[in-house]
């Protein structure tokens, strides 16, 4: 939710108050995100959150619009109708939010209807990548998501992708989750080149 800005210090007993946890988990967390380059040890100052280069976000956005298109496509051709279910309660539950402006709630939910996709592909190495890949584009996603309309566009993209599996088209599927990834980073971008002026 970007509440911590780049260079801000991680101390792990402070970290353990705010989140009401024990130091273990915030030690294995702290050490995850070292691992995934969101925070790095800087001489002196112990841990600090870092930052992510614009060169970094667009690879992680070109990776990530061909592994959702992939899933798309896996989707189109397999998903049961309780899964389309799922992901149609999902859709309804993320247009109550937006509705009311609930934006954490809906950003739960967000991530829910994509990991939703990824057990629907039925592959567990594409669904573990793009579990992992997901933790950055929902970063990326709080730069653009205050602008106008984006909750509501997002919203109709997702609601075509799952039309598309429900008429097993997966070559509609596959290019309506590119294009979805393709728009966000659209986004991302034109907020990015804001914030950095």
């Amino acid at each position: 939710t970007r509440q911590l800005e780049p260079g801000s210090r991680l101390v792990e007993e402070d970290l353990g108050e705010k989140l009401h946890a024990s130091r273990t988990p915030i030690r294995e967390a702290l050490r995850k995100l070292e691992l995934e380059g969101l925070i790095k040890q800087h001489k002196g100052r112990g841990l600090e959150v870092g930052e992510i280069s614009l060169e970094d976000a667009m690879d992680l956005y070109a990776l990530c619009t061909m592994l959702e298109g992939y899933a798309a496509r896996l989707v189109a051709t397999t998903a049961t109708e309780a899964e389309l279910a799922e992901l149609h309660s999902l859709l309804d539950e993320m247009e109550f939010c937006i509705d009311r402006n609930e934006k954490d709630r809906e950003r739960i939910l967000h991530r829910s209807f994509h990991m939703a996709i990824y057990q629907a592909s039925k592959n567990k190495r594409l669904s573990k990548l793009l579990s992992d890949y997901n933790d950055y584009l929902q970063l990326f996603r709080s730069y653009y998501i205050s602008m106008p309309h984006t909750l509501h566009q997002t919203l109709e993209e997702h609601r075509q992708m799952v039309e598309a599996f429900q008429k097993h088209d997966a070559d509609l599927a596959e290019e309506i989750a590119e294009n979805h990834i393709h728009m966000a980073q659209k986004a991302f971008q034109a907020q990015w080149d804001i914030y950095n002026k």
